[in-house]
């Protein structure tokens, strides 16, 4: 509390000051001079001496790489000025009374300094704990120079100055205050200036508004003061006084400091770059390693400064350089101005940082190296405490190495944020817009390999997490107790599945995918990666690739170390959810036409607990690359009459592709091969035919034939078609064993043989051209299999001959494990007479028949019957007629169709000609909800018969055409 102020104002040399007196008061006894006498004998009394503000701080420029200031503006530059500073000192205890005169105010040696509690002398015992920084009181020194950091002296300083002006030759010199320190003799060296402290910056008080683009900014400020004031207490540390250690902080020198009216002169340095726990070794970082501030007359004319902090989010030490320089450059209007310039740099302190000692599968890369030592001048380096190197607008990238989980390097460039220490919160959104980093398809090892087992062969390669990614997006996850922070994190990464596109064919893969990664060690499954359920990819191998037998369809889940990618299968706890293989299985069938996810069990077995689902996986090998599909579910007995499987059935498929890697590196043609068996199953085809089956397998090699092996066949005919066991019992179980006949095309494999029947004949007997054969077929689209069956063939039919009559026909039956694809069957018989009376030779003859078939379009029946017959005379002249009759029943277009024909030849030596005549009918049958007689609805409704009048309902129809006819 202040008792007495007065102003001292002095024209000639422009003193100004304000003195302010606490337990002092003005005291002018009766005809003497006045003095200041103590109020209260009991408590101290101080001088406070108020001076105006010492320091201007000024807008800073950045200076790009021509030396000019794209930014400057037209003055005036924006300014903000420092507050008032003061300089105070506590009267002796024995001193009653100071005289009120200029020279006695300003006789300051003659007083005791009165400072704060961390402006401690550089020689003190440094085991002794001090305070924290704290705002200096009323009644103690504070000097704000530069702009808001409040600087105090030692105890050993003092301050010289004259008390009267000072003029020679005609000037007087400004009046000023010189900070010193005491010589032998008592005076004030101002040669020898003593250190001091910055014992508070005004950013540390609360409800400031940082003030942006000056020399120094906020953090620098506080910094300054923590490291050179700082004097409390740290970690307990066993040796040290009373078991406390504190931090060492090391002061600000200067080489002349000096006060005035108009502003300060001063040389202000510190250098805090191995600052440490004197006990724990443990270096404290406060944001400023070195600064130097050179000022002139309250402006600043140059400023060094080094910051420390960290480059985000890799985490590495860095420094911040900056050099600000009072220069004198145009401004807008063409006249010189003296703006100050900045230039920056980062210098990396910290070029390589180990992660090993992370948690978890956080981030894939275990070392990275900043290659980058120091970046060019930058742009935007000025009052922006956090920020992106820039260069002309243009974020800086960092050439940087890393090295996966595999030690295989991995080369980025990438934008980081220079973080000083202490500003870490402000770090992640200052990243953002830069968080994705291209990798441009480098193969990354995203998690642990596995290594073979001790007994697997020495060449049996590694299998690996190795993806190529395109894109890691790189954020940060907290780790209290370590300094940053925080571990680098990469919190989703978009990457090929190179497994699937070498399976299945370049280009005809899942593309690229978003994952998350997940730590292997907490997964039953392996599980290294997630994908995103935003962007979900469907797996669906084409049956060729998968053992000709199922093809499986799923969408992709997870990414498994062991088992490759995988569906939607798995548990809260990692483990298989049986009660998901239905829903992860959908559309993948069994042949064509079995749902598969029916015929996996739910049982899991401990010994192999994911064999339920395929298993994909890239190994790698020193010169090849091979990826694998494997799968070998248990199977359980179906509940379906279409399809059955013996209890003991095995369901087999694997599918390796090799990419062989030459010397250079550079890949080779890739090869593969497929092996897919099924065995003990039995199709039953609507109840016409079964086929059982000990062994289905397929095969295929690159270069060479695709193989289908079946083995074990039997066929049954049911219902109907009975008759033909017998038949069907002479085809052989192991017929299609290697099969003469094999057709491959895009859609499907189709394995086949025939087994002719030799000619019989028996006196007037004989059966020639009867041969049966079989074909299976397996479809690589989705389509179901199949089977066809036939007695001789439409084109080829048997031949049956008894005497003058014979005849013949074929049976073909052509069925899949969904429908009857096609039954046709075609009988024929008949006579032939000739008679020869010398001159003249007579012919007849008469053949009747049936064709039956039942395809997709319906039912189709034929009978006809041909009659004919020729007389010739000496082969110069004849006449020969024939009559052909033919009933269809055409089921596709609901009616029956006859024709009837005539052809009547002549012949007379070189001249012939014939005449045919043709008649066709086609009746279609009442369909439902025609128009039809109300007779015969009325005989329909009786049960009787309905005649042909009673079909044709409207007469007039039927006479308009038989008039057409009769005209």
């Amino acid at each position: 509390m202040v008792d007495f102020s007065a102003s001292l104002l002095r024209a000639d040399d422009l003193l100004v000051l304000t003195f302010e007196c606490v337990n002092l008061t003005l005291a002018t006894p009766a005809g003497g001079a006045p003095s200041l006498a103590r109020i209260d004998p009991a408590r101290p009394a101080y001088l406070v001496v108020v001076l105006p503000p010492q320091h201007i701080a000024e807008q800073v420029f950045d200076e790009n790489q021509q030396g000019q200031l794209p930014g400057v503006q037209q003055p005036p530059v924006p300014s903000y000025i420092a507050g008032p500073s003061r300089l105070v000192f506590r009267l002796p205890d024995g001193v009653a009374t100071v005289p009120f005169t200029v020279e006695a105010l300003l006789r300051w040696a003659d007083y005791a300094p009165s400072l704060p509690v961390n402006a401690r002398d550089e020689q003190e015992d440094v085991w002794e704990v001090g305070p924290a920084p704290v705002s200096p009181l009323d009644t103690q020194t504070a000097i704000e120079l530069p702009y808001r950091l409040l600087l105090s002296p030692e105890r050993l300083g003092g301050w010289r100055h004259a008390t009267v002006p000072v003029t020679r030759d005609g000037s007087t010199e400004l009046w000023h205050t010189r900070l010193g320190r005491p010589d032998q003799q008592g005076r004030i060296d101002d040669r020898r200036p003593p250190v001091l402290r910055a014992v508070w910056a005004l950013d540390m008080g609360p409800g400031v508004t940082e003030r942006q683009g000056l020399s120094l900014d906020a953090p620098t400020r506080i910094g300054i003061t923590k490291a050179s004031s700082d004097f409390s207490p740290s970690k307990p540390w066993p040796g040290t006084p009373n078991g406390i250690a504190h931090r060492l902080a090391p002061p600000i020198r200067t080489t002349h400091l000096a006060l005035s009216a108009l502003g300060a002169w001063a040389d202000l340095q510190g250098i805090w770059d191995n600052v440490a726990d004197v006990a724990t070794g443990q270096i404290w970082d406060y944001g400023v390693a070195a600064w130097r501030h050179l000022v002139g007359q309250g402006r600043d004319q140059q400023v060094l400064r080094l910051n420390t902090g960290f480059l985000y989010p890799l985490g590495h030490r860095a420094d911040l350089s900056m050099t600000i320089e009072r220069k004198v450059r145009p401004a807008p209007d063409g006249q010189p101005v003296g703006y100050l310039a900045s230039r920056g740099f980062i210098h990396v302190q910290q070029r390589v940082l180990d992660y090993h000692d992370s948690a978890g599968n956080l981030l894939p890369f275990r070392r990275v190296e900043i290659r980058t030592t120091d970046t060019p001048l930058l742009s935007n380096a000025t009052g922006r405490p956090v920020f992106v190197p820039m260069l002309d607008a243009v974020p800086f990238r960092f050439e940087v190495l890393a090295w996966d989980w595999d030690d295989h390097p991995v080369h980025l460039q990438m934008p980081l944020v220079f973080v000083p220490d202490g500003r870490f919160a402000e770090a992640p959104a200052a990243y953002a817009p830069y968080a994705q980093v291209d990798l441009f398809g480098q193969p990354v090892a995203l998690a642990p390999a596995l290594s073979p087992t001790a007994s697997a062969a020495p060449d049996s390669g590694i299998v690996s997490a190795v993806l190529p990614v395109t894109t890691l997006q790189v954020t940060h996850a907290d780790l209290p107790g370590r300094y940053p922070p925080f571990l680098p994190h990469v919190a989703q990464a978009l990457v090929g599945l190179p497994a699937v596109d070498q399976l299945i064919g370049s280009g005809s893969g899942a593309g690229q995918v978003w994952i998350t990664l997940v730590d292997p060690a907490a997964s039953h499954s392996d599980t290294f990666a997630t994908i995103s359920p935003q962007r979900p990819v469907s797996l669906s191998l084409p049956a060729q690739q998968a053992g000709g037998i199922a093809a499986p369809t799923f969408g992709v889940a997870n990414l498994s170390r062991s088992l490759g990618p995988l569906p939607d299968v798995l548990g809260a706890d990692g483990n298989l959810d049986t009660g998901k293989i239905v829903q992860a299985f959908a559309g993948t069938t069994l042949l064509g036409v079995v749902d598969l996810a029916s015929l996996i069990s739910g049982v899991i077995d401990a010994n192999a607990p994911f064999a339920q689902v395929p298993k994909l996986v890239q190994t790698r090998h020193p010169d090849r690359i091979e990826t694998t599909l494997h799968w070998n579910p248990p199977l359980r007995v179906p509940d379906t009459g279409a399809f059955r499987l013996d209890p003991h059935a095995v369901l087999s498929i694997t599918s390796t592709t090799v990419l062989p890697i030459g010397s250079g590196g550079a890949p080779g043609p890739p090869g593969f091969t497929v092996d897919g068996r099924l065995t003990l199953l039995t199709l039953n085809f609507v109840d016409i035919m079964s086929v059982t089956i000990e062994e289905l397998r397929f095969t295929a090699e690159t270069g060479k034939k695709v193989h289908l092996d079946p083995k074990g066949i039997g066929i049954t005919l049911g219902n109907a078609l009975q008759f033909l066991n017998e038949l069907a019992d002479a085809l052989p179980a192991d017929g299609f064993s290697d099969p003469p006949e094999l057709k491959v095309t895009a859609e499907g494999v189709t394995a086949g043989y025939s087994l002719g029947i030799p000619a019989a004949g028996i006196g007037i007997f004989s059966l020639e051209n009867l041969r049966l054969s079989a074909a299976l077929s397996l479809p690589f689209v989705a389509k179901p299999a199949g089977v066809r069956l036939a007695f001789s063939e439409r084109a080829h039919p048997f031949l049956v001959s008894v005497s003058g009559i014979g005849g013949g026909g074929f049976c073909a039956i052509e069925v899949d494990t969904k429908r009857i694809v096609l039954v046709e069957a075609s009988i024929e018989v008949g006579a032939n007479l000739t008679i020869g009376l010398g001159v003249i030779e007579a012919n007849a003859h008469v053949m009747a028949g049936f064709y039956f078939a039942v395809d997709d379009s319906g039912v189709q029946f034929s009978g006809y019957l041909r009659i004919g017959g020729s007389v010739e005379l000496l082969g110069v002249a004849g006449v020969s007629i024939d009559i052909y009759l033919a009933l269809t029943y055409e089921s596709a277009q609901a009616s029956v169709g006859g024709i009837a024909t005539v052809t009547v030849a002549v012949h007379l030596l070189f001249f012939s000609t014939s005449i045919s005549l043709t008649a066709e009918r086609h009746f279609p049958f009442p369909q439902r909800g025609a128009q039809v007689a109300p007779a015969a609805l009325d005989a329909a409704a009786a049960g009787e018969e309905i005649g042909f009048a009673q079909i044709i309902g409207d007469w007039s129809v039927w006479q308009r055409y038989c008039q057409a006819f009769a005209s």
